[in-house]
């Protein structure tokens, strides 16, 4: 069988680590890389495939089966529109547009040129939060009460150096970084109906936040809260404590709490702590630790496999675009309700 024949469109930091994955595994063929800045042309030499500072010249040249689209998320819909033109299965990085207008779109034009779209929630193929959708669906661990995540981090000063990491409406730690933990609180916890949110950029004084603070309820009467930081020197980051990324110093820490009627989890340790027995329940009595912990594969390596057989047709997208809306519109009521300083109810306003 031919090798899938895939390209990179966005040469940044998560388009460079596409480009090297897709070049490493064996049933696939890095055909090229497209960016508007030339500089990126160093990747492709790296690779030793094309450089397209066009994106038409690539799709004509190459034909590419499917390609990952890693551009700003305000240009995703325009990217998008090209390739669904020329027949091109996409995977599209988190989150799916800035908008859910662009989203729609994105939708519309993929549906009427029948190619599929897999967007890059790619934590959702962590081998660990599949564990904890298992653990925490299970009847031994009780209704769902909250979940509690922290997301704290120092992103150094180089990280900025690219302007629209630091303005809105496409940068801050929210739409970059927090828009996976909203994701996974929707994908194991339930649908997300109300947030309460306050932001602060009074650290790094951005046009885009640096900390925020979020209060959510879920349609199942479960409450939670996320508390992030991109201006802090801390260890409790899913990108610290999972080890997931390997550019991140790893920590022996946790970073989420889910908190059940029978018992409770802490992640990614995969602890599950409970009590002995029903009669022997109370904070008298001694309370028990088990871990969990699976074996982890790269979610972004698993990602990767999952498109070429959504490429092929062997699957269907794990992340869909209806899907990924629904987390975008839970990202878009945090916005505005941190610029109206109340809480927002989400239902329908965003997503029809």
């Amino acid at each position: 069988m031919k090798p899938l024949r895939l390209a990179v469109i966005g040469g940044g930091v998560i388009g460079s680590k596409h480009a090297e994955l897709i070049f490493n595994y064996q049933g696939i063929e890095l055909v090229g890389i497209s960016d508007i800045d030339e500089t990126v042309n160093v990747i492709a030499q790296r690779y030793q495939v094309g450089f397209y500072n066009k994106l038409e010249e690539l799709l004509t040249v190459q034909k590419p089966d499917g390609v990952i689209i890693a551009v700003p998320n305000s240009q995703h819909q325009a990217v998008a529109i090209i390739c669904a033109k020329y027949k091109v299965h996409m995977l599209i990085e988190k989150p799916i547009a800035d908008s859910i207008e662009s989203a729609e779109r994105i939708t519309e034009i993929a549906e009427s040129e029948k190619v599929h779209v897999l967007i890059g929630h790619h934590r959702r193929h962590s081998s660990l939060v599949k564990r904890t959708k298992d653990l925490i669906s299970d009847d031994s661990f009780g209704r769902l009460i909250g979940v509690s995540m922290l997301w704290a981090l120092y992103k150094p000063d180089d990280y900025f150096a690219v302007d629209w990491k630091k303005e809105k409406p496409g940068g801050g730690p929210l739409l970059i970084n927090l828009i996976h933990e909203l994701d996974l609180l929707r994908h194991l916890c339930g649908e997300i109906v109300e947030v309460y949110a306050k932001a602060s950029s009074s650290t790094r004084r951005f046009e885009v936040e640096d900390s925020i603070v979020i209060s959510l309820e879920f349609d199942s009467g479960a409450v939670g809260n996320i508390f992030a930081s991109d201006s802090s020197p801390s260890p409790w980051s899913y990108e610290s404590t999972t080890n997931e990324n390997k550019y991140y110093y790893p920590v022996d820490e946790n970073c989420y709490y889910f908190l059940g009627s029978k018992q409770s989890l802490s992640f990614p340790k995969m602890e599950l702590w409970n009590y002995e027995s029903k009669e022997s329940s109370g904070w008298q009595y001694p309370i028990h630790k088990s871990s969990q912990v699976p074996d982890e594969l790269d979610p972004l390596i698993e990602q990767l496999k999952h498109f070429c057989d959504v490429i092929k047709g062997d699957a269907l997208p794990y992340v869909s675009c209806e899907d990924a809306k629904k987390s975008l519109a839970v990202v878009l009521s945090v916005i505005e309700s941190i610029d109206k300083r109340l809480p927002v109810t989400i239902g329908n306003k965003y997503v029809q």
